[in-house]
């Protein structure tokens, strides 16, 4: 999608529809430069069409005479007490949404606010990422041509007032690109087929992310060499071998030092504890953190983010086959603790964990892991929120913080002291499932703070946020790009 900034003075009305955005209660659209003869004529077919400014309301409105507009997207915003980044994002969504099923190919929307140059940049951001994230469609694999109804948007102009705001509107709409084009990514690498993203072909694509992301890869020899039993125990049982990719990222007179580690399981079958059949048809997802750490590396170069910036990422498949691990197996992972493996479809927390003691050693400032480790946590949570576990309140809140602007919300679960007896194993350290089958999700995060000793650390558990099972605000079913957004504000924050 091309996004372009323009003077209102500069704006000719003929060539896009044009999106307006209202509140509850207000006459008159946010940010309204027009004459009062038009916006008498706007008022009186918005209330023809019960336009009552409800987030989520989108009426189309067809002026006449000297009007703005040929057709006009009018969008609800809700209250002018609850006004945030994440409901300017939806409301253009549902506007943008709006606008393709009536066959436009572009719009122009209307800057709604005045404010400081921050505010600003913020709101600004927020309507790209309204529009982008939700024209995104994926089609790598559609023969058929897309019903015109169906066609996403192909362009968006941001209409700017004629003063010195347009300078921080177009900060806020670039930035806005990098976050959406950072998620769409993400949502890329998780939407491919599994047999055309195993782990070689996503090490292969990790090491094209380009402009100061470099990386190497550790083979499977590699890997057994260096001790890592867990990552190469998983792998095993099949015919596309294990593989660890090591990024890195370094700007500028780095402020400090981040180790991003992504669960990169290509496709999960659950190994010899075999999922069902319908729980496998979207574990094509399973590799979501991996595409998290690829689309956080790109960003923060993009930005050129003065921060040392270390991405890993377990590449395995876990399928059943002669040479895959048993229950009851024992495997010695990175850091010398050995693990009972009880249930080969807790295989996530053993290629993590091997991961996460081998990332410590370098004494990062922060280390931060992404994975779809859970079902459990979508039955605490939800599809919508992101669980978060760590030793570190701190980090922990200045996440949760970053989710919030980002509109990916999270909750902290805690590391319950207690149940870490449930870990312990009769014949090994650990066990790689607790004892019950309540607490699933905190049993995941206390099994992977075994490995990262006093290191400043958090654990985002997005099984239920990383992959939807149908069309959200801004988000179509499928990979969602969540939480990139929430990793690259925080980042940007930790630079400031």
């Amino acid at each position: 999608m091309q996004v372009r900034v323009l003077p209102l003075s500069r704006w000719k009305g003929s060539e896009q529809s044009l999106v307006l955005l209202a509140a509850e209660g207000q006459p008159a659209p946010m940010g309204w430069k027009g004459g009062e003869a038009s916006l008498k004529r706007l008022v009186a077919l918005s209330r023809h069409e019960s336009f009552a400014g409800r987030l989520g309301q989108v009426v189309i409105l067809h002026p006449e005479g000297e009007d703005p507009a040929r057709r006009v997207f009018l969008a609800g915003v809700g209250s002018l007490q609850i006004l945030n980044p994440e409901v300017f994002r939806r409301a253009v969504a549902f506007a943008c949404r709006a606008a393709a099923r009536a066959g436009a190919r572009g719009v122009s929307i209307l800057f709604p606010e005045r404010g400081d140059a921050a505010k600003i940049r913020r709101v600004a951001q927020a309507l790209v990422e309204g529009a982008m994230l939700s024209q995104y469609r994926y089609a790598a694999y559609k023969t058929v041509a897309a019903d015109p109804g169906s066609a996403p948007l192909d362009n968006v102009v941001i209409l700017h007032p004629d003063d010195a705001s347009g300078k921080d509107v177009g900060a806020g709409v670039a930035q806005g690109e990098v976050f959406c084009n950072a998620a769409l990514l993400a949502r890329d690498l998780v939407n491919e087929p599994p047999s055309a993203l195993h782990p070689a072909k996503l090490a292969e694509k990790a090491l094209k992310l380009g402009g100061r992301v470099r990386g190497k890869v550790h083979d499977q020899k590699t890997i057994e060499r260096m001790g890592m039993g867990g990552i190469a125990g998983v792998g095993r049982g099949s015919a596309n071998p294990p593989l660890l990719i090591q990024l890195r990222y370094q700007g500028s007179k780095p402020k400090a030092r981040v180790a991003l580690v992504g669960k990169g399981v290509t496709f999960d079958s659950g190994g010899l504890s075999l999922k069902p059949a319908d729980s496998m048809e979207t574990m094509k997802c399973d590799m979501a953190g991996a595409a998290t750490v690829m689309a956080v590396m790109r960003a923060a170069d993009q930005l050129k983010l003065p921060l040392l910036i270390d991405g890993y990422i377990p590449a395995v498949e876990n399928m059943p086959s002669g040479t895959s691990l048993k229950p009851g197996d024992v495997v010695k992972m990175h850091n010398g603790r050995t693990v009972e493996v009880l249930n080969t479809d807790a295989e996530g927390r053993l290629i993590l964990a091997d991961t996460l003691a081998y990332a410590v050693k370098e004494k990062p400032d922060h280390v931060i892991d992404f994975a779809t480790l859970t079902g459990a946590v979508i039955v605490a949570l939800g599809p919508t929120v992101t669980g978060i576990m760590g030793n570190d309140k701190d980090l922990v809140n200045a996440l949760l913080a970053a989710g919030e602007t980002s509109g990916e919300p999270m909750w902290e679960l805690p590391l319950v002291k207690d149940y870490a007896e449930g870990m312990k194993s009769r014949v090994a350290d650990l066990r790689n499932i607790g004892p019950r089958r309540e607490a699933g999700a905190i049993y995941g995060g206390l099994f992977l703070k075994e490995f990262v000793g006093t290191a400043s650390w958090a654990h985002l558990d997005i099984a239920g946020t990383a992959f939807a099972d149908k069309d959200g605000a801004y988000w179509p079913a499928g990979a969602t790009g969540s939480p990139v957004r929430t990793i690259i504000q925080y980042l940007i924050k930790l630079a400031a």
